[in-house]
């Protein structure tokens, strides 16, 4: 039922749980010193600091035989008085070089004279100290497990942390178990502090009564004496204890030999000054024990909240739910009280400093304001945390009593584009690296941040591989202090805190112990390499290498698979990030049929390109390409655009165009160069079908004949018409950047081939009828009359539609104007006009009659909806979304407008400009100004083919009347 003994000599408490595993138990309660009242003297350093380390007592170098004493029976039992028990053992404390603690550079007539007026005057000049250093308020009592705080009258609450004292966040001893140290308690210090001869005498209570007292500085005292008695008592008897306070647990792994030394201790406590409370203390071994709350159960190696415990927290739970839920008021200092009891538990649920933080902001910054006795209300946000805690508690999950040895090594570091990590394996042993960048979804703004955020990618990508090998322990290593420190205390700041709990949360549900440490980055060398791991830029042989291998294959690749403009090795290359000089993007989405490509992929890729090349060997490339395009961004489409806009600039590149030439080229044709791009595209394709070569287009002699032979082979291919115009006008517009004179590109041959495109393609002449202008006036001369009643939408189609009416601008330029307010409500709209003759545009708007349907009046109302900061915002921005209209949505919101008139669905947003243009000619507008008017330069031809909707009704009935 026992493990075999371990040799326990040389473990220290501080590594318990990195040792062995908890097994028998035996308690012994009450082991106090009574009445330690010596002060310090002035000016002195406090002994408490310097003997704060375990260095200062070298009880290992005492002979054996001052051991043995130590351990006999002392016979001679006497009753000291509570003042100053220590004091008589003082030549048994010089032993073990620990009676500093004791006398404190103290003389024993002012000890006696301290003694002899204690009883008179203790508790009275103490009171004083309090009101003093508290500003003169009451002084309270309260229970133990309370917080307690002494507030300055010259300033603000501070507090420091001491490591003699009881620390917040390890309430608990039983994480001495757990996290294997010892307790660090915590001790509150105000601007006046308390030195000198005030330190060990003062009591420190908050709250009044006038029944008992007590004292954090005797408990203090009681740490620290203990501390060397019980590093003592470890080495001479290679046991293992565990004091809290006064109270003290035996571990052992042998019931027989914890029973014999049991008694050896109880001798060397008492040797030492200690008087034990016999009738309070269990001293029969067990296997499982309840102690401050917790059942600690050697045999299964698990920690709980005992029954009690959990009754008692559940029924406090429920209570506060209900004070939060109907806002009753609560005392400040209630709430202190209860956040303290829910963070004694966190030694059990590692996650509960993060489901505290809405609390604990509410204490603090209403206690710092108001004061402890104020009352507050709670918001009802709260009530998440508190939930939280109820559905933990009552599940009372136990964890593990101690901490496994870590068998896996989980190494992270992140970059501001990507996060990388290795997963040591141990037994066998294997090393497993992992690779990501960061997707929009992440929205990381600190590198704090960005570390967490690197171990939780790492923690997920990890979980197979740790649940094969059924890992308990994981030791995380990072280079990041923040993120190791929240981890390990299971709390983090705001900006950190759901990153922290879904850390926790995986390993709380893998049943898996975390233990992170804080590595220099310098070695941190892996994971920092994996997680800056660029696009190809950073992977690529020498030119010289390159050529140098091609000569040995005697081969010659087709593509450069994994390349940039920067580093490629060949004129067709794949890029992994979106490049206009690339064949296409993502070559793993790409079929690699008919090629011989060069890989030479980044590290995270390589087996990817393993794979994607062993089934394009198999004969399944066909069938992986239609998969990867159909959830690709980059079609087919898409890739001949890319091939085709690259073939352009190449030929350009070969004027000695220079690349910021090239591009003012393209910006001249702006939204066509999208359609001249595929098109080049095609013949590219027909082209190098053809065996030709890129350079062998720069040989040729008669254009007219390429473009007949590739407008042949389209309508052969089944082409449309319009598809076989814009070829023609594209690859010609090819032949002209070469210097090819018109006549050489479209000689007659191509004209005969093109009559039956162009014909079909040409706009019939009918007669058909438009909507009058007057239906979709009147609707917005409608909505004028309720213009705060409209929606953004709405108010944006009602202004759109107005300046379409009265200024037959196309939508497009409407989408990318600008206005300049006048004065005398003018308003002039500035666009350019890219249809045509290239050329900009200004309009002015002046006030109409019609106020309701002027568009002055519209776009006076619209610039009204924006706040002071936007008003330097483009003209169609939307102020409740915050951003700028697109030309889709200004297409929608003018459909909405049409519908909601009752225009026919079947007309276009263009319909508007005809409209307005037919009712002109109608009510008798001259020629000159509809050209005017429409800016086309044809002028009428153009106006009557286009846009003058007007029937010819009327002039057949005029023809009926006879002379």
């Amino acid at each position: 039922m026992y493990p075999p003994q371990i040799n326990l000599s040389n473990i220290d408490l501080q590594f318990l749980n990195h040792q062995i595993p908890l097994v028998d138990t035996s308690r012994l309660v009450s082991a106090s010193p009574i009445g330690i009242t010596i002060p310090n003297i002035r000016n002195q350093p406090d002994s408490t600091q310097q003997l704060s380390s375990d260095q200062q007592y070298q009880t290992s170098e005492l002979p054996a035989v001052i051991k043995s004493l130590l351990c006999q029976v002392n016979s001679v039992q006497i009753n000291w008085p509570i003042g100053g028990r220590l004091i008589h053992f003082l030549d048994i404390w010089k032993l073990i070089k620990a009676d500093v603690l004791i006398i404190r550079e103290y003389d024993r007539p002012k000890l006696e004279e301290i003694q002899r007026k204690r009883s008179s005057s203790w508790i009275t000049d103490t009171e004083g100290i309090v009101r003093v250093d508290c500003g003169g308020s009451i002084t309270k009592l309260i229970e133990m497990d309370q917080s307690l705080f002494c507030n300055s009258k010259e300033g603000q609450r501070k507090m420091e942390e001491n490591n003699g004292l009881f620390l917040a966040q390890q309430t608990s001893p039983l994480i001495a178990l757990y996290n294997g140290g010892h307790i660090q308690p915590l001790t509150t210090f105000t601007s006046q502090g308390f030195h000198g001869e005030d330190r060990s005498g003062v009591r420190l209570s908050s709250y009044s009564s006038g029944q008992r007292i007590q004292t954090l500085p005797r408990i203090h005292l009681q740490q620290q004496t203990l501390r060397p008695v019980i590093k003592f008592i470890r080495e001479a008897l290679q046991v293992r204890i565990i004091a809290y306070c006064d109270d003290i647990i035996m571990l052992h792994q042998n019931q027989e030999e914890l029973n014999i030394k049991k008694q050896l201790i109880i001798n060397i406590l008492t040797n030492f000054g200690f008087k034990i409370s016999m009738n309070k203390s269990v001293l029969t071994p067990m296997m499982q024990i309840e102690f401050l709350g917790w059942k600690i159960d050697s045999n299964q190696d698990q920690i709980s909240m005992t029954q009690s415990r959990q009754k008692k927290m559940k029924q406090m739970l429920g209570r506060w739910r209900r004070i939060v839920i109907n806002q009753q008021m609560v005392k400040i200092r209630f709430l202190a009280s209860f956040i303290g009891s829910l963070n004694f538990l966190r030694l059990q649920f590692r996650r509960g400093g993060i489901h505290l933080k809405k609390l604990n902001k509410i204490k603090s910054r209403l206690a710092l304001q108001k004061g402890w006795n104020a009352l507050i209300f709670l918001n009802k946000q709260v009530l998440k945390e508190i939930f939280w805690w109820m559905a933990v508690i009552t599940s009372n999950i136990p964890i593990q009593a101690t901490i496994v040895q870590p068998q896996a090594i989980l190494a992270t570091d992140a970059s501001q584009t990507h996060w990388g990590a290795t997963l040591k394996l141990f037994n066998p042993e294997q090393e497993v690296w992992f690779w990501g960048k960061w997707s929009q979804n992440w929205h990381l703004t600190s590198s704090n941040q960005r570390e967490a955020a690197a171990i939780l990618c790492a923690l997920r990508r990890s979980e197979i591989f740790l649940k094969e090998r059924q890992i308990k322990s994981l030791k995380i290593e990072t280079d990041n202090s923040s993120a190791a420190f929240n981890i390990n205390r299971g709390s983090a700041a705001v900006a950190l805190a759901k990153l922290v709990d879904r850390i926790l949360e995986i390993a709380e549900n893998s049943n898996l112990q975390l233990h992170a440490f804080h590595i220099p980055g310098v070695t941190n060398k892996i994971p920092d390499s994996l997680s800056r791991l660029a696009t190809s830029g950073d992977y690529s042989l020498h030119q010289e290498v390159f050529e140098e291998a091609i000569r040995a294959l005697k081969t010659r690749p087709s593509i450069d698979m994994f390349a940039n403009r920067q580093n490629r090795k060949l004129k067709r290359f794949v890029s992994i990030t979106v490049d206009s000089w690339a064949v296409g993007q993502d070559c793993l989405s790409l079929p690699w049929k008919g090629e011989l490509p060069y890989l030479h992929p980044p590290i995270p890729l390589i087996q990817a390109t393993l794979n994607k090349r062993r089934r394009t060997e198999d004969g399944r490339s066909n069938e992986e390409s239609k998969k990867a395009s159909s959830s690709r961004r980059n079609t087919r489409s898409q890739t001949r655009g890319n091939r085709g806009e690259e073939f352009f600039k190449w030929i350009l590149s070969k004027r000695q165009f220079s690349e910021n030439a090239t591009q003012q080229v393209i910006d001249g044709w702006h939204s066509i160069w999208s359609r001249h791009r595929q098109r080049i595209g095609e013949f590219e394709e027909f082209w190098t079908k053809s065996g030709k070569t890129w350079e062998d287009l720069t040989t040729v002699k008669d254009p007219e004949t390429v473009i007949s032979n590739f407008i042949a082979q389209q309508v052969s291919a089944n082409a449309t018409n319009a598809n076989s115009n814009a070829c023609r006008t594209a690859v010609g517009m090819l032949f002209r950047i070469q210097g090819f004179q018109e006549d050489r590109i479209n000689g007659f041959a191509l004209k005969q081939i093109m009559k039956k495109p162009i014909a079909a393609t040409r706009k019939k002449r009918k007669e058909e009828p438009i909507y009058k202008l007057d239906v979709l006036l009147k609707y917005i001369q409608g909505k004028a009359q309720d213009k705060q009643k409209l929606n953004e939408q709405e108010h944006l189609g009602c202004t759109v539609s107005s300046i379409m009416a009265f200024s037959t601008l196309r939508l497009a330029e409407i989408h990318r104007a600008s206005v300049v307010h006048l004065d005398d409500n003018v308003w002039q709209l500035n666009t350019s006009i890219w249809k045509g003759d290239n050329y900009d545009l200004i309009v002015t708007f002046r006030p109409l009659s019609n106020a309701k349907v002027c568009p002055t009046e519209w776009l006076q109302s619209w610039i009204a909806l924006r706040k002071k900061d936007d008003l330097d915002k483009p003209l169609w921005w939307r102020a409740k979304n915050m951003k700028a209209s697109s030309y889709e949505y200004l297409s929608k919101a003018v459909h909405q407008v049409m519908s909601a008139a009752g225009v026919h669905k079947g007309n276009s947003v263009t319909s508007i400009r005809k409209s307005s243009i037919t009712k002109s000619i109608n009510q008798g507008a001259s020629i000159q100004e509809i050209n005017r008017a429409s800016r086309h330069k044809d002028g009428p031809s153009t106006v009557a083919v286009h846009y003058d909707m007007n029937l010819n009704d009327t002039i057949r009935e005029r023809l009926t009347n006879f002379e």
